[in-house]
């Protein structure tokens, strides 16, 4: 059975869930897309945390957009650490392809300039 964590935030109880491994996946086929919808906008939000992502809480709880815009850094917090908490596997999982998401990216970019500079 999946894990599951309640907390209290204020005065709505936000309910953290367990990842499947499908769940996972989907979201690691589905990370090339948000990157390229994120290239266009840039959802300044998304960069209180380093390790989390306004619509990684989205998927792990039963907290909406609109509801994290209007908490507080630290009431996010707390929310982002108990994801980790419960889905400590895809944490790990994404802390260690970090390194390698990040050389693709330089490296594409390297290719891109040097594509418009041979051009």
């Amino acid at each position: 059975m999946a894990r599951e964590k309640r907390l209290q935030i204020g005065d709505k109880e936000v309910t953290i869930r367990e990842l499947s491994a499908a769940e996972i996946r989907d979201w690691m086929a589905n990370a090339e897309s948000r990157a390229n919808e994120s290239t266009k906008m840039v959802d300044l939000a998304d960069l209180l945390f380093e390790d989390v992502t306004f619509h990684d809480l989205t998927v792990m709880t039963n907290v909406t957009l609109d509801q994290l815009y209007l908490m507080a850094p630290s009431e996010l917090r707390e929310i982002a650490d108990g994801c980790r908490e419960i889905n400590s596997h895809f944490f790990n999982m994404a802390d260690r392809l970090k390194p390698v998401m990040d050389a693709v990216a330089q490296a594409m970019t390297s290719a891109s300039s040097s594509e418009k500079s041979a051009a």
